[in-house]
């Protein structure tokens, strides 16, 4: 079966707005994602068929008549992120959080709609995390097509992306952040995006150094200690000794 110039390959599933199917680009030796939706929807506006930012799908194709109504995009490698298994890592939940924040707050500075659920995330190879057009089908978790606002569904990935039984490995203020994006006031998409800048230049375990100073802090008292027995009481012994030898020879 073709679609528009494609050939269609496999068969993905129902998302709720069409059916999904993977495809392959004859020309470019291809996959492509195919999303065939039901007459009478209205074709992608063009500033989303324009659109090249990472965090969003590339629109490559569609078309909308009596017969076929459909759009392509790319395929990126990867897979949905409610089947992508969980870190210990900060530093990849924290390529995920800030590449999910981008786009959102892109989004929404465009009056896209940012109310998504998690089975719109896809996560690349990378690990940064895209928002598809469609949400993926077959849900692995009964909350997965729940609608949720922009901090919502970051707070939904943040759970998600770190192992349950894993100590995260992230510095103080970064699992400050996780909380209150959990919490019952959570903060604004803007101030998470912010705080996402900033922990970039944060590193996510102390240098060798800072590790080394608690150590050598705790030694001190014994070095201190085997300084003077070492070196201080035999010198205190000699001059006692030196100066006994003085009386002596005196008398």
């Amino acid at each position: 079966r073709r679609v528009g110039p494609y050939a269609v390959h496999t068969t993905v599933g129902e998302t709720g707005a069409g059916r999904l199917f993977v495809g392959i680009d004859p020309i470019l030796r291809r996959h492509v994602w195919i999303h065939e939706v039901p007459p009478g929807t209205p074709p992608v506006e063009a500033a989303r068929r324009d659109l090249s930012r990472p965090g969003r799908l590339y629109w490559l194709a569609g078309r909308r008549s009596a017969t076929e109504n459909w759009d392509a995009f790319e395929a990126p490698r990867g897979e949905p992120f409610l089947t992508a298994p969980p870190t210990s890592d900060w530093r990849q939940v924290h390529r995920a959080l800030s590449s999910m924040a981008t786009e959102l707050d892109a989004s929404a500075q465009e009056a896209r709609d940012t109310r998504l659920s998690i089975a719109h995330v896809w996560r690349r190879a990378d690990g940064q995390l895209v928002l598809l057009d469609f949400s993926w089908p077959a849900p692995v978790a009964p909350d997965a097509n729940q609608t949720l606002n922009p901090v919502e569904l970051l707070a939904a990935v943040s759970t998600r992306a770190f192992a349950p039984t894993a100590e995260p490995a992230a510095p103080l203020s970064a699992t400050t952040l996780l909380h209150r994006l959990t919490s019952q006031s959570p903060p604004t998409l803007a101030d998470v995006k912010a705080e996402l800048v900033r922990l970039a230049s944060i590193p996510s375990r102390p240098s060798r150094g800072r590790r080394a100073l608690p150590i050598v802090m705790a030694a001190m008292p014994a070095c201190v200690l085997l300084l003077f027995v070492t070196v201080m009481l035999p010198m205190v012994a000699r001059s006692l000794q030196g100066e006994r030898s003085a009386l002596g020879s005196t008398h």
